[in-house]
């Protein structure tokens, strides 16, 4: 009777452990992307939105209808609407990444790293207002430098408090490449006329 007791007790017990046995539940996992992650998106979105502008830009001649060219400045406005949402969505993460990550260091490699992507970035913007310059000229431009240059500028300082000397480094390396708009969003952002 005894075997026959524990028996029951082994299986009584295997049978409990099987029924409280533990669920998998998946554990969501939210790693704080940082600032080159987060630059690289950035950049992204300048390609795309820039790319809209240069496609749209393609579209117009020295024959196309006052309509035309009203349709394409409003597609133009919206990508450039786009680029300073997309600046200051990088702007509000890399705050939050440097609350999250103070005690983070870059290394010399991050700091070119990122003050690349940051001068491709500029660049990319730049060169293409330089093209609606060219097709539009300086007065529809303008108005659209002061939003761009005040978001670009809100991500840059943000970004070199948290990397460091990115300015310096992505100023070199788009100083004295542009000119004309393109010169003068560089120098507005860089301090370099």
């Amino acid at each position: 009777m005894r075997t026959s007791f524990i028996s029951l007790l082994a299986i009584a017990g295997l049978f409990g452990t099987s029924l409280a046995a533990p669920i998998l539940v998946g554990v969501e996992s939210r790693a704080t992307a940082n600032a080159t992650d987060i630059m690289n998106d950035f950049y992204t979105q300048v390609q795309t939105h820039t790319g809209t502008i240069n496609s749209t830009l393609n579209g117009i001649t020295s024959d196309s209808s006052t309509a035309q060219n009203s349709t394409a400045q409003a597609a133009i406005s919206k990508a450039v609407t786009n680029i300073i949402t997309a600046a200051t969505t990088a702007n509000t993460a890399l705050k939050t990444q440097k609350r999250n990550l103070e005690a983070r260091t870059y290394s010399a490699l991050d700091q070119q790293i990122i003050s690349g992507t940051s001068a491709n970035a500029i660049t990319s913007i730049a060169g293409t207002l330089g093209l609606v310059q060219n097709t539009f000229g300086g007065v529809y431009t303008g108005g659209l430098i002061g939003g761009l240059a005040g978001a670009l500028g809100l991500v840059l300082g943000t970004l070199d408090a948290i990397v460091g000397d990115v300015l310096m480094l992505a100023g070199a390396l788009v100083g004295g490449v542009l000119q004309g708009v393109g010169g003068l969003l560089v120098g507005i952002l860089f301090g370099k006329w």
